[in-house]
């Protein structure tokens, strides 16, 4: 960690929202490794997740109950519902992206996160107004209507929109998985990436395990999208692409599962 001129402090690695990229990532392409591993080999990812549980341990001990925390505890929990089966993991396997982005979307333009206040402040320990974040989304709104159609540019990412003063005055990203789509490609470029994304859990194979951990990946990001917005496209055009794998691979990843 280090503290530029601005008095900022940053994260060499990044900050920790793209390191919460990096761990769902991780955590997504570590399971894809371990239904493709023959049984007699599966010790290799079994050790490579237990690397990664680790770190993310590690990292997230020091911290207070965060969005990144938030993120693997889902990944986790959606994993074990879809291993278990039934109609509860298959639903929210299902529809728990499109479910999360509606959410996102309510809270953003509803102020539905007013619903679960008393989870925000007793267990999050955040306000109500989700540490000024519903402030900061009235200033991006009104930067993405000078360009809705076509955004302001996927380079626009380390824009700050400045609300108060101090902290709250400083380095403020979006904070928003959606809007920060909307600011940077516009509704067209929202349109095309969101579109991706539900076509490949469209066509993702849920029965299998290497679906499962993918459709719990986008759960993830959806999740993480709410208060945080992305990091690094690449990371999640990767991760994307591992979605494009895995529908492609779809008959030797069922025979493996």
């Amino acid at each position: 960690m280090y503290v530029n001129n601005s008095g900022q402090m940053s994260f060499v690695l990044g900050t920790k929202t793209s390191l919460t990229e990096y761990q769902i990532a991780a955590c997504g392409f570590i399971g894809t490794y371990f239904t493709l591993l023959p049984k007699h080999k599966k010790k290799n990812a079994v050790i490579l997740g237990l690397c990664v549980v680790y770190s993310i341990i590690v990292w997230n001990i020091h911290q207070p109950i965060s969005t990144s925390e938030m993120c693997l505890a889902v990944f986790f929990v959606i994993l074990i519902l879809g291993a278990l089966g039934g109609k509860i993991g298959e639903i929210v396997l299902k529809w728990g992206f499109l479910g999360l982005n509606i959410l996102n979307i309510s809270i953003v333009f509803f102020n539905a996160q007013m619903l679960f206040a008393n989870f925000i402040t007793n267990v999050l320990h955040e306000n109500a107004d989700l540490n000024h974040r519903t402030a900061i989304w009235q200033v991006v709104l009104a930067k993405i209507a000078e360009s809705p159609l076509i955004g302001h540019g996927l380079n626009m990412g380390n824009v700050s929109f400045a609300v108060g003063q101090g902290i709250a005055g400083i380095n403020q990203a979006t904070h928003n998985g959606i809007l920060y789509f909307v600011f940077s490609s516009g509704i067209i470029g929202t349109v095309y990436i969101l579109g991706i994304c539900f076509l490949l859990l469209r066509k993702t194979n849920q029965r299998t395990a290497a679906g499962r951990v993918f459709c719990a990946m986008m759960i993830c990001f959806s999740t993480l999208w709410i208060t945080e917005q992305l990091k690094l496209y690449t990371v999640f055009f990767i991760c994307l692409l591992l979605g494009s794998c895995v529908d492609i691979m779809g008959e030797e990843i069922e025979t493996l599962d």
